[in-house]
């Protein structure tokens, strides 16, 4: 974990289990009371002694192993009793700068754990986004792209993409956004899931999410 200041750009490393599920970003937003957080020791922990005076910012964690295609930012700002938290993975390998150090980008999550006074799964928001290949998935059933007209003058413009509302909720996502491009389909989804962070492991996530996706969209027979 360094500060935003230090970070170096991430790189594409070997396949791993963003690839593999071809996701390119995970981040969950959660605020929480002190009444069931250490605001304060967690502050200290990611910004130094004088973190509970600025009250915001924003830190990057690598990964510790050069087998993960993935790392992460992770956004902070304290309001009164109360701290918003945005944990965000993003595809490609990062190497550790030379300030590197506890909690990697594996383990962030497990690590944040230590500061609930309750230890206990929690619902937390959701947001992913997955970009596949043409030959993998498409939208094919929705007729996308489509071509209309807008405005008095009729401006050409092409409809590439859709959103649908899923109240069934299908692995806990509510809302599901599809467009798609002659090579590849993105699927852009929110959802509200039960996370424990003690066991958190993002290829968990992100199969459950796939599933998701699959329950929606036929993956093509390679």
């Amino acid at each position: 974990m360094v500060d935003e200041t230090d970070t170096q750009e991430a790189t594409v490393g070997k396949a791993g289990v963003f690839a593999n599920y071809y996701c390119k970003s995970l981040f969950y937003l959660f605020a929480l009371k002190s009444v069931d957080f250490k605001i304060d020791d967690f502050l200290v922990a990611v910004g130094g002694s004088d973190a509970t005076v600025h009250k915001s910012g924003t830190v990057t964690c690598a990964p510790k192993s050069a087998a993960s295609d993935y790392h992460l930012h992770v956004n902070f700002r304290r309001k009164e009793d109360e701290i918003s938290l945005r944990v965000s993975f993003y595809d490609g390998y990062k190497e550790p700068a030379p300030s590197e150090r506890e909690p990697y980008a594996e383990d962030f999550l497990q690590w944040v754990d230590q500061f609930f006074l309750k230890r206990e799964a929690r619902q937390v928001r959701t947001h992913a986004e997955f970009v596949y290949p043409s030959s993998v998935r498409s939208a094919r059933y929705f007729l996308l792209p489509l071509t209309t007209a807008l405005g008095p003058n009729n401006i050409k413009a092409e409809i590439d993409g859709i959103s649908f509302l899923l109240p069934s909720e299908p692995h806990g996502v509510e809302k599901i956004w599809l467009t798609q491009r002659p090579e590849e389909l993105s699927v852009y989804l929110s959802a509200e899931m039960s996370v424990d962070f003690s066991t958190f492991d993002p290829g968990h996530e992100l199969s459950l999410l796939s599933q998701a996706v699959g329950d929606i969209l036929e993956e093509r027979k390679q």
